[in-house]
């Protein structure tokens, strides 16, 4: 089955027309998306910054100019997804069919648009040589966990211009009040999501 034949299965039609042909070191970012011109400009130029050389990008039909902005970037693969994102597993079927035909042999990254990776030094540490340390001690993954960042007053009145850091808006975030951690010792359950949004209202799922 031909890279286009998996894709075609999974729901993905290709948008751009840019060679997928990238280095043995080149270290690649997938992410799905959808109504997200007001992130994109922060998300595409901080991982630029960090070493990201190729973004693979599923749009879930955007109407606001997101798919425009993302055929106009010259390090970004845009694929359409009609189907539901519900469907697609909330966009992981869809990303893994993206993985499995791009990402073998490369360090590659999943995000959501308005997510960061943060790891040890990231500020003057290149994400090559952070990649290249964790394969000389033997790793292939790299675990991690989200943190959720907030501004000073409410939600609701948060102001977020576009293409200014995400962190200038949200720089906060909840130090403690994490209620259940990963094996590995990272927070899992918890934090602002449980304090503001489930504390208290019997909700059946865990924050």
């Amino acid at each position: 089955m031909t890279v286009a034949d998996q894709l075609a299965a999974a729901g993905l039609e290709r948008r751009d027309n840019r060679s997928t042909a990238v280095a043995e070191t080149a270290i690649l970012c997938f992410a799905c998306v959808r109504d997200e011109m007001l992130r994109l400009p922060h998300f595409l130029d901080y991982h630029r910054a960090l070493g990201i050389d190729r973004f693979f990008v599923i749009d879930n039909g955007s109407t606001d100019g997101t798919a425009e902005f993302l055929l106009a970037q010259p390090d970004v693969h845009l694929f359409a997804a009609a189907g539901s994102y519900a469907a697609s597993f909330f966009g992981v079927h869809w990303l893994n069919a993206l993985l499995g035909a791009f990402a073998p042999g490369h360090w590659a990254l999943t995000l959501d648009a308005d997510e960061l990776l943060i790891y040890p030094d990231c500020e003057t540490r290149p994400l090559p040589e952070f990649t290249t340390a964790l394969a000389r001690q033997g790793a292939d993954a790299l675990s991690g966990f989200m943190l959720d960042m907030y501004s000073a007053g409410p939600i609701g009145a948060a102001h977020y211009p576009a293409g200014t850091p995400f962190l200038a808006t949200c720089p906060y975030f909840d130090a403690d009040g994490y209620h259940q951690h990963t094996p590995q010792g990272l927070p899992a359950r918890g934090g602002p999501r449980h304090r503001l949004f489930w504390q208290g209202r019997d909700r059946p799922k865990p924050s």
